[in-house]
């Protein structure tokens, strides 16, 4: 009988051992306010968030937690999101919390898309001045070459950015450089929305933009950015798009999109921590050579938009981009 009991015992602890070796790892992507599919930079992250929890189904639990999601706070969401052991945020509006919330948890790892000097915090760095150059060289070359569809060559061009912060002036460092680099004379027509979700204000911007002879503008905006596409398409001049190939969706008003890889990033970061190995890794810089930041320039939709001279050139720019032939000033 004791033997019976022991051997029941062993097994209970096997299984007991078994379960609790199979309990699913916890993660949590803090994001910007939903724009219910905005093509861009939020659909691409819960891209890359849909693709890790197929690829690891029931070995992690994946959350999602929108700015404003019930009205709730950032500093209530980072708290919500505190029961979970990766915490990777996408918008700088969390960082503040977040610094506190690894002053008195230093055994979780957060991950941010956006700098901040909290120690312990790991970061993912886009290289948005390479993007951003490529979009100004395409913008200078469109104003500048004869008979381009739909464009007048009076070398303007617009720039539209949501609100301040790193990663916009990166974009805007990198634009104001690659359309000098095709030409110093061009002028560039810059205003910023002020936030990423307001569309109305986008449009009126572009519109106005256009009015003032810009007929290409880059909007590094979010989903406001939407807005300007709608103007664009109704008023017949043209947008670059960002971080997705908006193009696609919006084949009569988007010329090209320059592509951020944030869904890639996120893949990637919840892949290494499953794997061990983000534990141990250092920030990380993403660009053109590591593919983390693009153009789309051979996408069906951007061959017909784009004549085949400017795409070439546009393959020659981002040729030296990658081989650091050309240096962005900071």
């Amino acid at each position: 009988m004791r033997k019976l009991f022991c051997t029941v015992l062993f097994l209970s602890l096997l299984i007991f051992t078994a379960c609790a070796a199979a309990a699913p790892k916890t993660a949590s992507i803090l994001m910007p306010k939903d724009t219910d599919g905005d093509g861009g930079f939020i659909d691409s992250c819960i891209s890359g968030a849909e693709y890790a929890k197929k690829r690891y189904h029931n070995k992690i639990n994946i959350k999602l937690y929108t700015l404003g999601q019930k009205g709730k706070s950032p500093a209530e969401l980072v708290n919500e999101a505190a029961a979970s052991e990766l915490i990777i945020s996408v918008t700088p509006e969390y960082n503040k919390h977040l610094a506190s919330l690894m002053k008195d948890s230093k055994n979780k790892i957060i991950v941010t898309f956006d700098p901040t000097d909290a120690e312990g915090i790991k970061e993912i760095s886009f290289r948005d001045d390479e993007g951003g150059f490529l979009a100004g060289v395409l913008a200078a070359l469109a104003v500048t070459t004869d008979n381009f569809p739909r464009v007048r060559k009076n070398g303007k061009i617009g720039l539209l950015l949501g609100a301040e912060c790193e990663s916009i002036e990166k974009f805007r460092t990198g634009y104001i450089a690659g359309s000098w680099y095709i030409d110093p004379k061009v002028e560039i027509i810059t205003e910023y929305v002020g936030n990423f979700t307001d569309t109305s204000k986008a449009a009126e911007i572009a519109d106005s933009m256009h009015k003032k002879g810009a007929d290409v503008i880059f909007t590094a905006a979010g989903g406001a950015g939407l807005g300007a596409i709608e103007t664009a398409e109704a008023k017949g001049f043209w947008i670059i798009g960002v971080d997705t190939e908006q193009e696609k969706k919006y084949p009569k008003a988007v010329l090209t999109s320059i592509i951020k890889r944030s869904g890639s990033a996120i893949y990637k970061t919840i892949d290494n921590y499953m794997k061990g190995i983000l534990q141990e890794t250092d920030d990380i810089s993403l660009g053109l050579s590591e593919g983390g930041v693009d153009i789309s320039t051979w996408s069906r939709e951007s061959k017909s938009n784009i004549p085949l001279a400017v795409r070439n050139k546009l393959d020659d720019v981002e040729d030296k981009l990658t081989k650091n032939l050309i240096i962005i000033k900071k």
